[in-house]
């Protein structure tokens, strides 16, 4: 298992109204691949008319956390998440969740061959919307096709904006949340998109795209989400 390519959680972050459902869609059909959505969580727990949101919210993060780590353990090649990740502390609850999931398995009382531990990749999508007059203009459409159970979610633009003052904001660089907790100093660390977030199970590889959701460019994202079609693509001799 060593040497076999990493699952590759596809993190697809971002505000409401900034098009990530519709491009992680667009994604996922590609790469013929799972998808899971916060929203779709919680439109289900809200529509039962039990829990209040808080609560319904609270609920849809843990479980969109154990489904994602579950299809890890399984080894599915790409799993796709399409969540708002507004706090750093969400991502590392994600983070948290796979690698319990993939602790090594006690044998007759030993550790299972480390060999055998699976290598992951989050690849974090960070989707913007420059263009706040559009931005506005998706999120005051999508206010008006919501359904009975949808009514959480923001859907004029001053939901929008509080959303966005009370978030962290959290850049890719900052070490609380690419170290883990896990001892790496600041000195070790490469001034790059790319972290190798160790815990006791190995490394979750952690990977950053800033993506301007005015256009998105589907091709390069996809490229950057398998690398390995890339690179074959780009090793295959003429015909």
């Amino acid at each position: 298992m060593a040497g076999a390519s990493p699952v590759r959680v596809l993190v697809f972050k971002g505000f409401p109204g900034v098009g990530k459902t519709t491009l992680s869609r667009a994604i996922a059909e590609r790469l013929r691949a799972p998808r899971f959505d916060k929203d779709d969580l919680k439109d289900v727990l809200y529509g039962a008319n039990v829990l209040p949101e808080e609560r319904c919210n609270d609920l849809s993060k843990q479980l969109l956390w154990r489904l994602v780590a579950e299809q890890v353990q399984l080894g599915v090649p790409y799993i796709l998440v399409d969540a708002p990740f507004r706090f750093r502390a969400d991502l590392v609850a994600l983070m948290t969740a796979i690698r319990e999931r993939l602790r090594p398995s006690l044998v007759e009382g030993k550790v299972a061959n480390a060999s055998r531990v699976r290598r992951v990749e989050l690849r974090i999508v960070n989707c913007q919307l420059t263009d706040e007059v559009e931005w506005r203009r998706r999120i005051e459409y999508r206010g008006r096709q919501l359904g009975p159970s949808e009514t959480h979610r923001p859907c004029s633009w001053e939901a929008v904006q509080k959303l966005r003052n009370e978030s962290d904001s959290f850049k890719m660089l900052e070490d609380d949340l690419w170290t883990g907790g896990t001892g790496i100093n600041r000195e070790n660390q490469h001034a790059d998109e790319n972290r190798d977030n160790e815990g006791p199970d190995g490394p979750i590889r952690l990977l950053w795209l800033e993506m301007d959701m005015s256009s998105p460019a589907l091709d390069m994202l996809l490229a950057w989400c398998r690398p390995e079609a890339t690179a074959a693509t780009r090793e295959s001799p003429d015909p």
